[in-house]
Formats: structure tokens, C-alpha cells, sequence
């Protein structure tokens, strides 16, 4: 029964825990992604750029791999 106890505390400490270290996670992402497509539509004049090359720099970046939660250094 202790041991049951024991259990039942940790989880009721660790979901919480879990949950707002992925909204941390979500939310860093959310900033890179905004900091990446600020960057790349920054480096010209918005009027210049052809609506074929704005949607195509900005897939490449929803394409990338830190965008979507992978880290190439750590599989």
C-alpha cells in the first residue's frame, strides 16, 4: 500500500510537470519558427518579392527540421 502511495504522489507530481515543459517546448518552437520567418522575408523589400518565391522561402522554413521539433544533432 506504501509503495502504491508512493507511486500515485509521483504521478500526480509529474503530469503537471510534463505538460508545462511541453508548452515551454511548443512555445520556444513557436518563437523560432516567427524569429526564422522574420529573418527570411526581412532580407528584401515584401513589394519586389514574387508571391511564388515568398510561399517558397516560407515552406522551406516550415520544412525545417528545428521548426518542426527535430534537432539533427540529437536523433
Amino acid at each position: 500500500m506504501d509503495f502504491l502511495s508512493i507511486v500515485v504522489i509521483e504521478a500526480v507530481i509529474l503530469v503537471p510537470s510534463v505538460l508545462r515543459r511541453e508548452r515551454e517546448l511548443l512555445t520556444y518552437l513557436k518563437a523560432l519558427s516567427t524569429a526564422q520567418a522574420t529573418g527570411a522575408l526581412s532580407t528584401q523589400d515584401l513589394d519586389q518579392v514574387s508571391t511564388a518565391v515568398l510561399l517558397e522561402r516560407l515552406s522551406t522554413i516550415q520544412a525545417n527540421e528545428v521548426v518542426l521539433g527535430r534537432c539533427p544533432l540529437y536523433p
